[in-house]
């Protein structure tokens, strides 16, 4: 799983991580509040870089779960799962 970040589904399309850092930089700014803006990007990094398999897991399980419980960051993590989680992109972190 060096390879990518996350493989559930078969991807509909490969990005390269600077891509994804810049779709997520994009869409994090429509959360106002500038400190929970760099928590979630933070945490969204430490999944971008996270190598070990099932620490991801355990960490990508947590991370939407908090974005859920958030009215403030819901949204953002129907469009994470959308695209990151179920499978709709697939993350290459050596392109």
């Amino acid at each position: 799983m060096d390879s990518c970040i996350l493989q559930h589904q078969t991807p509909q399309k490969l990005l390269c991580s600077w891509h994804v850092d810049h779709a997520w930089r994009e869409n994090l700014k429509k959360l106002t509040d500038t400190q929970l803006r760099v928590t979630v990007y933070h945490n969204l990094r430490v999944l971008l870089e996270e190598t070990d398999e099932h620490m991801l897991e355990v960490l990508l399980e947590k991370t939407v779960q908090n974005l859920k419980d958030s009215d403030t960051t819901c949204e953002f993590a129907e469009y994470f799962e959308k695209y990151y989680v179920n499978g709709q992109y697939v993350i290459e972190k050596n392109l």
